[in-house]
């Protein structure tokens, strides 16, 4: 019995470079906008609290992350505050992936 994997390769190669890639994940306020908390895997680059949320977008774009999200992290009354999950992965310019 022969089993094809044609067609679902490019999927597996995906998920193979998500689960290794790096991620920065930051909690913005709106007034002023500004990271309340971040988190960054082994490798990111650390956001830290306080710095203005469109510097600490750019710094992570420029250092080769991109947007992986953008969502209501929690609410207070009728104030969301964006959760912005950033993510590199390693290689992605070498093999289109990114």
């Amino acid at each position: 019995m022969s089993l094809s994997l044609s067609g679902i390769g490019a999927g597996v190669a995906e998920a193979i470079h998500i689960s290794t890639a790096e991620s920065v994940v930051f909690v913005c306020r709106r007034d002023p906008p500004e990271v309340l908390n971040s988190s960054s895997s082994a490798g990111a680059p650390v956001v830290t609290a306080g710095t203005a949320c469109a510097q600490a977008l750019a710094d992570a774009l420029v250092a080769g992350f991109r947007l992986q999200s953008v969502i209501a992290s929690f609410a207070s009354g009728d104030i969301a505050f964006p959760r912005y999950t950033l993510i590199r992965v390693p290689n992605a310019e070498d093999d289109g992936a990114g």
